[in-house]
């Protein structure tokens, strides 16, 4: 994952973001917090991954690769 701010990188913050709150919910014992970030992490890791895989199957098909 990328720390950056820029908006390309918007995906891997927000993961990140949840990342924090969810160790900060588990700490304080707000188990519900705790499942809604968890699911949070899920919904944002699946986007990335659907990105990145596309991503891969466009460098593929044409041979360029992506910065």
């Amino acid at each position: 994952m990328n720390p950056s701010r820029a908006d390309q990188h918007r995906l891997d913050r927000d993961i990140s973001d949840a990342l924090q709150a969810l160790e900060l919910a588990l700490e304080r014992q707000k188990h519900v917090e705790a499942r809604t970030q968890l699911l949070r992490v899920e919904k944002e890791v699946q986007k990335l991954l659907k990105q990145e895989w596309d991503k891969s199957k466009t460098e593929a098909r044409t041979g360029k690769l992506e910065r």
